[in-house]
């Protein structure tokens, strides 16, 4: 049995797939179209589906993706205390409560920092528990590839299987991960067989 990392995307002209298989190849990967009718049955209307290998029938045996998806404590900060509506209702009550714009932006600032360096150490316990497995710069090809705005999201799929055997209870998480809004090493936490979509 191997570990598979496949990719789907939803409906897309050949340019676009041609753009996004180039970026692929310069981090070493390449999009190889797939038919398997078990994941087909869990795609959206219009998605395609590929094997996203460094050689056309290769495994991810040695990947960091998904690697730490049994700890049992995830390493992650959640997300930047700059976003979403408690973050607003918060800014609101010290205006209430008499703070000038000056005391508000100071406030701001020092929880933005406070979060950055979490979200560093972070990172660097992911680093520390990663020790040697193969430093294959995921995030770096999904950032590219979102930002080249070929498509709205991409997919990742991990899978621990025989080759050519079909998978059965696939998932799809519920809600599209901002890549943006995670750290690098929170990849690591992907578990198999579930349809992560990253917009």
């Amino acid at each position: 049995m191997c570990l598979f990392i496949n990719m789907f995307l939803p409906a897309c002209s050949s340019d676009s797939l041609s753009a996004l298989d180039t970026i692929a190849l310069r981090h070493r990967r390449q999009l190889y179209p797939l038919d398997d009718s078990s994941i087909k049955a869990c795609l959206k209307q219009g998605e395609q589906y590929f094997c996203l290998a460094r050689k056309k029938r290769g495994c991810d045996c040695d990947t960091r993706l998904g690697c730490l998806a049994d700890e049992h404590e995830p390493l992650t900060v959640g997300q930047s205390p700059m976003i979403g509506s408690a973050y607003y209702e918060q800014i609101n009550k010290l205006r209430t409560e008499g703070w000038s714009e000056a005391e508000i932006i100071r406030f701001q600032q020092q929880k933005q920092t406070k979060y950055e360096e979490a979200l560093a150490e972070n990172e660097q316990r992911i680093r520390q528990r990663l020790g040697s497995r193969n430093n294959d710069n995921w995030y770096a090809m999904l950032d590219e590839m979102l930002a080249s705005k070929r498509v709205k999201y991409v997919g990742l799929l991990l899978t621990w299987r025989l080759r050519n055997k079909p998978i059965r209870n696939l998932a799809r998480q519920p809600e599209p991960i901002n890549l943006r809004k995670i750290g690098s090493g929170c990849l690591a936490y992907l578990h198999q067989d579930v349809l992560y979509e990253f917009c």
